[in-house]
């Protein structure tokens, strides 16, 4: 009888366990709240045998948004509007060549950075309204025609907008969750994957896979999510001539269950390519994108 009651303690105990580490992740949304994040993004283009490596270029952006619900639906999804309140853009040549741009400069942009000042003006003064589903799904994203026009006007901005430049900014308002959180309660050690089109550093915009994984809960409402990127580099329009060797990603974010929100997020991701007919040999891309909730207190 004891080694019934035992094991019907032991089973019990187990069970307790799955439940309090299954969880519900999906966005909330109350009308007029608003929440400050910080994206930072940089990727770096080097070429060459291990030996003789060279660096070609360097991409570091910082963007500084405000997110705002303005309605919330009848489906729990909810109408944002998206404002930039910041942004600055570094850009290295394997010359030493460099494009800097900072919103909050007051210096005028020289060179090739003045033309980014007309997207730099309407993005810090047109917010990008879209819908965005609690599970994460963006839709109807609508951006200004004159911030549209704005890209265009840089050199290679008109392939940007042809949609005008509407999958750039929905890839904006993804930085910092999954497209699409999984549906219903999941344990520890659930699995997911997701698709989508993204703007990608260097390689333009391209199709990615992300593979996330629900780990250990931080605090009750809390939970880390791991999460991985790999690309097919077939999908990448204008770099036909490189092959993908081997590519390897890294990352983490933190859910906030309780508030309905991403804390914070980190992915890091690199890919060694061949470039057959070159003389340059191997080529390395490394890039890394965190986007992190601002609290009130740290502004």
């Amino acid at each position: 009888m004891r080694l019934v009651s035992f094991a019907i303690v032991i089973v019990t105990l187990g069970l307790q366990a799955t439940l309090a580490s299954a969880v519900t992740l999906a966005w909330k949304f109350t009308s007029g709240e608003e929440q400050n994040y910080r994206v930072l993004q940089s990727a770096k283009l080097s070429a060459g045998p291990e030996d003789d490596v060279k660096q070609f270029a360097t991409v570091e952006q910082e963007l500084e948004l405000t997110w705002k619900v303005l309605e919330v639906n009848d489906d729990g999804s909810a109408q944002i509007s998206l404002q930039v309140s910041a942004f600055s853009f570094l850009a290295e040549g394997p010359d030493g060549q460099e494009v800097r741009y900072d919103s909050d400069s007051t210096e005028e942009p020289q060179g090739y950075a003045a033309m980014l000042l007309p997207i730099g003006k309407r993005l810090t003064a047109s917010p990008v309204t879209l819908t965005m589903s609690p599970r994460g799904a963006v839709s109807d994203v609508k951006i200004i025609d004159e911030l549209s026009e704005a890209v265009k006007s840089v050199p290679g901005g008109k392939k940007f907008a042809q949609d005008g430049g509407l999958k750039s900014f929905e890839t904006l308002a993804l930085l910092g969750a999954p497209v699409l959180l999984p549906e219903g309660d999941i344990a520890t050690g659930a699995r997911w994957l997701e698709s989508r089109e993204i703007t990608f550093p260097v390689l333009g915009q391209i199709k990615a896979e992300f593979a996330y994984v629900l780990r250990n809960p931080i605090n009750p409402a809390q939970v880390t999510i791991e999460q991985m990127m790999s690309i097919n580099i077939t999908e990448a329009e204008g770099v036909e001539r490189l092959k993908l060797v081997d590519q390897s990603s890294t990352g983490t974010m933190v859910f906030d269950v309780e508030n309905g929100r991403p804390e914070n997020s980190t992915l890091t991701y690199e890919a060694k390519f061949d470039q057959p007919n070159s003389a340059e040999g191997s080529m390395k891309l490394e890039h890394s994108i965190e986007f992190r909730r601002v609290a009130d207190d740290s502004q």
